[in-house]
């Protein structure tokens, strides 16, 4: 018996060890290790028959959330649904713990556009959270924020624009509520209504979130990077070229600092910020973002490649 549980201690401190190196990876954006840590943590809970824990199932999640991170869909909501199903059995439907894994799934659902399984999900998050948090309280916020989101997804901007809205009145009563949230909601709600055609209402939403990004002094992130770039375009749209322009620097400036420019995502957004330069007769500055375009399509993809030959066409004209 003694040796027995001596082995276990040793496989537990094994996980124990991993985890650090897990979160570590994760928190340092190295994906690639952190996935490979947290299926290390996976097999040795396997290893040992040790799957039908809480514990288990926290790993199962954490690392379901990495694979969403990096957009590896199937896996994340096939780890997701595992790590669900397990806390349903060992904490009930109404744990919080349940609960962040199937709105993590539900977020997840939507993006890929399985709305009908999103909804269901996300609907019963903001239940649970109206009912046990009060609509006054961070957790019901998110949850609204997160169902907004998704019916503007879907293109159901009414209840979209409903719930974001209740989430930012919520919000503004919330004693010190994080000014990120705000900026994020913010964000929301120029997404969904420039897709709705409220342009009007999508530039106030977009100058607002941008003056809470610039008083909070934020370094940049991934939703900063896209409700500017959606911003700009808006801006392009409406023919607030000078704008357009200003707006479009500051989202190149943030997707540098975030990824590596060696992309062929990047490539389109220096040749949106080009164009708009161009329409904002902003010449030296057009001629000099597209021979920057040609040096990342020479370096990516070679001079013999089709694109090259498009820039040059650009630069060109």
């Amino acid at each position: 018996m003694d040796g027995l549980e001596e082995e276990m201690s040793y496989y537990l401190r094994d996980i124990i060890e991993l985890r650090k190196d897990f979160a570590e990876a994760y928190t340092s954006k190295k994906y690639a290790d952190a996935i490979e840590y947290g299926n290390k943590i996976i097999d040795l809970h396997k290893d040992n028959s040790d799957c039908d824990t809480e514990a288990y199932a926290d790993d199962v999640n954490n690392l379901a959330v990495v694979y969403d991170e990096v957009h590896m869909n199937d896996r994340a909501v096939e780890l997701y649904k595992e790590a669900a199903d397990i806390k349903e059995a060992l904490l009930g439907d109404d744990s919080e713990s349940y609960l962040d894994t199937i709105e993590n799934l539900g977020v997840l659902y939507a993006v890929t556009g399985s709305f009908d399984k999103a909804e269901e999900l996300l609907k019963k998050v903001n239940t649970h959270t109206e009912e046990t948090n009060g609509p006054v309280s961070e957790r019901h916020v998110k949850s609204l924020y997160n169902l907004g989101n998704m019916y503007a997804d879907r293109g159901r901007y009414k209840e979209g624009a409903e719930c974001l809205e209740k989430a930012l009145e919520y919000a503004k009563k919330i004693r010190d509520y994080d000014m990120a949230e705000f900026e994020d909601i913010r964000g929301s709600l120029g997404n969904l209504y420039k897709k709705s055609g409220n342009y009007k209402r999508a530039m106030d939403e977009y100058e607002r979130a941008l003056k809470i990004s610039e008083d909070r002094n934020e370094e940049g992130s991934y939703f900063k990077m896209t409700f500017l770039l959606s911003y700009a375009l808006l801006c392009q749209k409406c023919e607030l070229y000078d704008k357009a322009a200003e707006i479009y620097e500051k989202a190149v400036d943030v997707r540098e600092k975030l990824m590596d420019t060696g992309h062929l995502d990047f490539i389109s957004v220096l040749n949106n910020l080009a164009a708009i330069y161009n329409r904002a007769k902003k010449t030296d500055k057009a001629v000099e973002t597209h021979k920057r375009v040609l040096s990342v399509v020479e370096d990516i993809l070679g001079k013999d490649h089709v694109f090259y030959g498009d820039v040059i066409t650009n630069l060109g004209v």
